[in-house]
């Protein structure tokens, strides 16, 4: 019975041929019972608060497998590098136990932060709500919490990146890591690379519907073109780069582009010219823009700009966000924004109340004016106010602790002595 079910699911011309044979008839409706249990089981699981788990895969440069770029916490206690496939990270025990909770409607520890933020601001889960849960549902076994494939795939190449910014961690750029050992005693960080092979393999073995690649910085992996090259051109495809460069090994992006039918490009900035450059440490703004109207040429894809808020640009986000919707970055097709949560030094709540009281006011004054600004749409007038009057919430939301700002302020002073920079004007006064 069970080779015959298999077939007939196999092979539908052989399930029309059997059908018509009085002797496999007993079989057939058994099978049919069978189909119909399982199908009723199906129905009965309804959308869980996020299908993430059900469908994706994140990689970090450093091997860690983990749902999606906003979870906290690792799904297997083995690298990529320890593992035969993919998907056995896809499938691992904690995978499929997080799985089985949100059918059940409880919410892991580590996806709690995100679908509470998504109150108030979008988040990653609203990407995933554009999933079809009718579709996904079938390729997930209910009894061992495994999926049949994946849809989605966020992997990073290796932490090869130009940048030393402030906020981020050592395992994502080799220079970042390299200078924290220069000023902080911290331990240099190897280069690493994850295997493009197994990413290969992984993509040829499922239906991808969108890949995003990360790092580092990716476009600067020079196994960049070799990676996209083995990536179906119905695939959408994403890329999260720094702006710093649109060539990977000396050789123009472009042409291995041009097939995908779906192209996008995220882009970081932290600001204005200035303050970009203070954050995102080695960057050039001006070669950003540049690069970024190379992209906004084309008629083959979109282009993202994303900014993290912390305390350090907290007090620009007027002055960016009219960049964004109507100054030199207008034509962008979107924008993004997230509030830093780690490192806790650069917390937009890592700040004294006198601090907080006049950032507080600068941002109602510019929620004001936006509020009633003909020059910018509707829409753009919509996301812009979002992120900021979530921004002002995290910022008021946290008691302020001074020895965490006491740190931030040592950090902060030791890092502009090391690069050359003149103090942040917000924070110079406070500094010895």
């Amino acid at each position: 019975l069970r080779s015959i079910g298999r077939l007939m699911a196999d092979f539908p011309e052989l399930d029309d041929m059997l059908r018509g044979i009085p002797e496999f008839d007993e079989y057939i409706a058994i099978y049919d019972e069978e189909q119909n249990g399982k199908a009723r089981k199906l129905a009965k699981l309804q959308r869980p608060a996020c299908v993430a788990p059900f469908i994706s895969l994140a990689i970090w440069s450093n091997g860690i497998g983990n749902i999606c770029c906003e979870h906290k916490g690792e799904i297997a206690d083995v690298p990529m590098s320890a593992v035969e496939s993919l998907t056995e990270l896809v499938n691992s025990d904690r995978m499929c136990e997080i799985r089985k909770g949100l059918i059940n409607g409880k919410v892991p520890p580590g996806c709690k932060f995100c679908l509470s933020e998504s109150k108030h601001q979008r988040m990653i889960d609203s990407y995933y709500n554009s999933f079809d849960w009718d579709s996904i549902r079938p390729h997930y076994d209910a009894i061992t919490g495994k999926v049949g494939r994946s849809e989605y795939l966020l992997i990073a190449l290796s932490n090869v990146c130009s940048y030393s910014c402030r906020m981020c961690f050592s395992p994502s750029s080799i220079r970042l890591s390299s200078e924290r050992n220069e000023m902080f005693g911290e331990p240099a960080m190897k280069p690493m690379q994850n295997d493009v092979g197994k990413v290969i393999d992984f993509i040829r073995a499922n239906p991808l519907k969108c890949i995003t690649l990360h790092g580092g910085n990716p476009i600067s992996d020079p196994r960049f073109i070799e990676l996209i090259s083995a990536i179906a051109s119905d695939t959408k495809l994403e890329i999260i780069t720094n702006g710093s460069t649109l060539t990977s090994n000396g050789e123009d992006i472009f042409p291995h582009l041009e097939r995908f039918k779906e192209l996008h490009f995220n882009m970081s900035l932290d600001g204005t010219r200035e303050t970009t450059e203070y954050i995102r440490v080695h960057s050039q703004f001006d070669k950003v823009l540049e690069h970024y109207r190379t992209i906004r040429e084309r008629s083959d894809a979109t282009v993202n700009v994303h900014n993290t808020i912390s305390n350090l640009n907290i007090m620009n986000l007027p002055q960016y966000y009219d960049m964004l919707i109507k100054g030199e970055l207008s034509g962008i097709n979107g924008f993004s924004s997230y509030v830093i949560t780690w490192p806790e030094i650069y917390c937009v709540s890592n700040l004294p109340q006198d601090m907080r009281q006049q950032a507080e006011e600068t941002l109602n004054r510019y929620l004001e004016v936006l509020e009633t600004d003909i020059e910018v749409s509707s829409d753009k007038r919509e996301r812009t106010a979002m992120y900021v009057k979530n921004a002002i919430r995290r910022m008021t939301v946290e008691e302020f602790e001074p020895e965490l700002f006491e740190e931030f302020l040592a950090t902060t002073q030791k890092i502009d002595s090391h690069y050359g920079f003149a103090h942040h004007p917000m924070f110079a006064g406070r500094m010895g």
